[in-house]
């Protein structure tokens, strides 16, 4: 039996650490000067890499900034990747004069996506959730509480989607709570009582790399870690 033991722990030991799933550190949320950031696309991706960041998803409002060149000039194999992305983004104004902000990432998208309009919270994020699966991306709700938009009966009653951003440390996303509003740890809580299954995800959702302080969206304040078998956006 010891010996079986042993043989057995030999070839454990023999078989090459690339074959193990791995852990990869990663930020879903961030924007480059393609929609709203201080930076250009190659100096967003940089700052990932140097600050021992496997993966980055630039994520630009209604924009798909392509990731080739990026890819072609900073990705390493097993180190480090870019990956495609947009928040799609809508708002609309809902009597009496309340104004909604809706924003949901779509993650290793091939192509720009037109967000979808509609007359209610559940109709846009609905349609846009649908859009998302059909290109065959991965779905992200973001920021629930920004404008204090999504509520937990949205998020349960959502179909396509299993990320939810519980954390997000830009500006005015409001992730305590406040105002009788939940925070989006009460909401997560809320959606999982209900019978959901969600998966919590943090991000930075950064704006500025150039300045620094309290009142700007620095890059940093969040990230996941995805357990993969590779460093390749199919397996992440």
């Amino acid at each position: 039996m010891q010996r079986l033991l042993a043989c057995f722990i030999l070839a454990i030991l023999l078989i090459p650490y690339s074959v193990y799933p791995r852990w990869y550190k990663g930020n879903t949320h961030t924007h480059t000067i393609n929609s709203d950031g201080d930076s250009s696309p190659d100096a967003v991706a940089r700052w990932y890499k140097e600050h021992d960041y496997d993966f980055v998803v630039i994520t630009d409002h209604n924009f798909l900034t392509p990731v080739h060149g990026l890819n072609g000039l900073l990705a390493a194999e097993e180190k480090f990747l870019v990956l495609s992305g947009e928040e799609l983004t809508h708002r609309f104004e809902s009597p009496p004069g309340r104004t909604f902000a809706l924003h949901l990432n779509a993650i290793n998208l091939s192509r720009t996506l037109p967000p979808a309009g509609g007359g209610s919270v559940h109709e846009v994020l609905q349609a846009n959730l649908d859009s998302v699966n059909a290109a065959g991306a991965l779905a992200q709700i973001n920021h629930p509480n920004f404008h204090w938009s999504i509520s937990a009966e949205n998020l349960y009653n959502l179909k396509g989607y299993v990320l939810f951003e519980i954390w997000n440390t830009s500006t005015n996303c409001n992730n305590l709570g406040g105002g009788g509003y939940p925070g989006t740890e009460a909401l997560w809580d809320s959606v999982l009582t209900m019978g959901r299954l969600v998966y919590a995800v943090a991000s930075d959702d950064a704006h500025e790399f150039k300045v620094q302080g309290p009142q700007y969206s620095n890059p940093g304040g969040g990230f996941v870690q995805v357990r993969a078998d590779s460093l390749e956006p199919k397996a992440l």
